[in-house]
This record gives structure tokens, C-alpha cells and sequence, in this order.
């Protein structure tokens, strides 16, 4: 995810939909958690 990022830039978000068994991963690296969802947002 941090090399995703650091392509894509600052100005984009990631939306990261999640498949339940994922979901602990997502919390595990520090992502918010939204309903079955999780999201990077814009730096800029």
C-alpha cells in the first residue's frame, strides 16, 4: 500500500473494499474502518 501511494500521489484517495476475513488486517495496519471498507485519504 505504501508503494501504491507513493505512485499514485498525494491527490488520490483509495477506497479498499474488504472481504471479512481481511478486515483485521486492515485494522492491523492502521487504516480507519468504515463498513466493510477502509480509506486512504487525500493528503492535498
Amino acid at each position: 500500500m505504501d508503494e501504491a501511494r507513493r505512485q499514485l500521489g498525494p491527490s488520490v484517495a483509495i477506497s479498499l473494499i474488504s472481504m471479512p476475513n481481511a478486515v483485521g488486517f486492515y485494522e492491523r495496519i492502521g487504516k480507519a474502518r468504515m463498513p466493510d471498507a477502509f480509506w486512504f485519504g487525500r493528503q492535498r
